[in-house]
C-alpha cells in the first residue's frame, strides 16, 4: 500500500500527540508533589501540542481526500485547544503613576478555592500524620458541637515538614477532601510582589475570601519563602509580610459555623518565623517522612493502574524492596519512565504494542536514583548552623540513616 505525503504527515502528527499526552500526564502526576517540575512539564506539553497542530496543518496542505482533510482539520483544532488550556496565566498589568508609584490595572487579585476529591484513602502510609490532621482539622469541622461542649476552640493549624517530594501538598488536598472544605492552595508566586504593600494585600485577600467561603483550609505551600524568620529577613518588605501573616492568623479566628483552618508546608522548618508556630496559628508540627516499604508498594500500585501494565503481587514486592530511599515523587517518576519504554518502542521504533512488565520497571530503577541525598546534605548543614537540631529528631534520624547508607 502506497502511503501519500499527507498520510505520512498525519501519522507523524499522531506520534507527536502520544508524546504530548505523555508529558501532560507526567506533569499532572507531579503537580501535588513537585509543582516546579510540573510547571516545566506543562510548558513542554503545551509546545508539543502546538507541534502536533502544525503537523496536522501540514497534512491538510499536502492534500488527501475530503474526509481525511476534514478529520485532520478537526484534530488540528482539538490540539490547538489543548495547547491553549495549558497556557500560563498572564501577569497583572502595572501602570506607573505620574510622580512615582504604580497601580494594578488588571482584574482584582484572586485565588479561587478548589474542591478536592482526594481523600486519605489515596494517601499511601503517613498514618501518624493523618491522625494529627484528623484531630487538628477534620474532626473540628465534622463535630463542632463536641468541641464546643469540651470548651475547645476551633481554629489553628498544622505545619507539615520533611524532604521535598514526599506528598505534603497531596495530603493537604486529601484533608480538604475528607471534610469537604474549600481548599486555598497559596503558592509563593501567587502572593509575592515587587511593589511595596502589594504582597500583604494579596495575602489579606486570600484570607477574606476563605472566611467568606468557609469552611475553608488555607494551605501555604513552602511557607519558608513567605514567612522567613524576621530575625533573618533581609528587608522591611519581608518583615511586613510576616507581620501580615501573623495578623491574619489572629484576626480571622474561626467561628463554629464558619471554621477556617491553616496548613503549611516547608522543607526547612528551622527558618520559619517561630511566632507562626504559636498556639492559634500553626500550633501543630508533623514530620512527613519518606514512604516506607508498604507505602512505596501502594504508591507503585496506584500509579500503575493501566490496561497496558502487567505487574503481580510479587513484582510490587520486588520493586518496593529496590526503591528504599525514594521519595513519593521519585516513585511516580519511575513509573512514568517504565511506561516511556513501551511508548518509545511503539512510536519511535515501530515495534508492536505490548504491556509494561517487571523488567521494564527494573530498567527504570537502574536508570533513576533517589533525589533525597543532595537535599539531606544541605539540610544537615543548615540545621547544624541553626542550632535547632534537638527540635527535629525525626529529621535527624533520617539524615543519619541515609547519610550512612551512602
Amino acid at each position: 500500500m502506497v502511503v501519500s505525503e499527507s498520510q505520512r504527515k498525519a501519522a507523524e502528527a499522531q506520534g507527536l500527540a502520544n508524546g504530548a499526552r505523555s508529558l501532560e500526564e507526567q506533569a499532572a502526576g507531579l503537580q501535588s508533589v513537585n509543582p516546579e517540575q510540573a510547571r516545566y512539564l506543562f510548558a513542554k506539553a503545551r509546545q508539543a501540542y502546538l507541534d502536533v497542530a502544525q503537523a496536522y496543518q501540514d497534512a491538510v496542505k499536502a492534500g488527501g481526500t475530503e474526509q481525511e482533510k476534514n478529520n485532520w482539520t478537526h484534530s488540528l483544532n482539538l490540539y490547538v485547544k489543548k495547547a491553549r488550556a495549558l497556557a500560563p496565566q498572564p501577569p497583572p498589568r502595572i501602570a506607573v503613576r505620574q510622580g512615582g508609584g504604580s497601580e494594578t490595572i488588571d482584574d482584582a487579585f484572586e485565588i479561587k478555592p478548589e474542591k478536592s476529591d482526594i481523600t486519605f484513602a489515596q494517601v499511601a502510609g503517613l498514618d501518624s500524620v493523618k491522625e494529627q490532621i484528623r484531630l487538628s482539622i477534620i474532626q473540628p469541622m465534622k463535630s463542632p458541637a463536641l468541641y464546643q461542649r469540651l470548651g475547645l476552640k476551633a481554629g489553628g493549624g498544622i505545619l507539615l515538614y520533611g524532604p521535598p517530594g514526599c506528598g505534603k501538598t497531596f495530603i493537604g488536598k486529601a484533608a480538604a477532601g475528607e471534610c469537604k472544605a474549600n481548599f486555598y492552595n497559596v503558592k509563593i508566586n501567587d502572593i509575592l510582589s515587587k511593589y511595596v504593600g502589594e504582597s500583604e494585600q494579596h495575602f489579606n485577600a486570600v484570607v477574606e475570601s476563605a472566611t467568606k467561603n468557609a469552611p475553608s483550609i488555607i494551605f501555604l505551600d513552602e511557607i519558608d519563602a513567605l514567612a522567613v524568620s524576621r530575625d533573618s529577613a533581609d528587608s522591611s518588605h519581608t518583615t511586613r509580610l510576616v507581620n501580615q501573616i501573623l495578623s491574619s492568623m489572629d484576626g480571622f479566628a474561626s467561628q463554629a459555623d464558619k471554621p477556617i483552618f491553616w496548613m503549611a508546608t516547608t522543607n526547612r522548618p528551622w527558618i520559619v518565623d517561630p511566632a507562626i508556630r504559636r498556639p492559634g496559628r500553626l500550633d501543630k508540627t508533623a514530620f512527613v517522612p519518606l514512604p516506607d516499604r508498604a507505602a512505596r508498594r501502594k504508591i507503585l500500585e496506584l500509579n500503575t493502574k493501566a490496561e497496558l501494565v502487567r505487574l503481580g503481587p510479587q513484582d510490587y514486592d520486588l520493586l518496593a524492596d529496590s526503591t528504599d530511599g525514594y521519595t513519593s515523587a521519585d516513585l511516580v517518576f519511575l513509573t512514568k519512565e517504565a511506561k516511556q519504554i513501551i511508548l518509545k518502542e511503539v512510536t519511535a521504533e515501530g515495534k508492536p504494542e505490548r504491556p509494561a512488565v517487571l523488567n521494564d520497571f527494573q530498567i527504570a530503577v537502574s536508570q533513576t536514583k533517589s533525589s533525597l541525598l543532595p537535599w539531606l546534605n544541605k539540610a544537615k548543614a543548615e540545621l547544624v548552623k541553626s542550632g535547632e537540631i534537638s527540635e527535629y529528631p525525626d529529621l535527624i534520624a533520617l539524615i543519619k540513616k541515609y547519610s550512612q547508607a551512602n
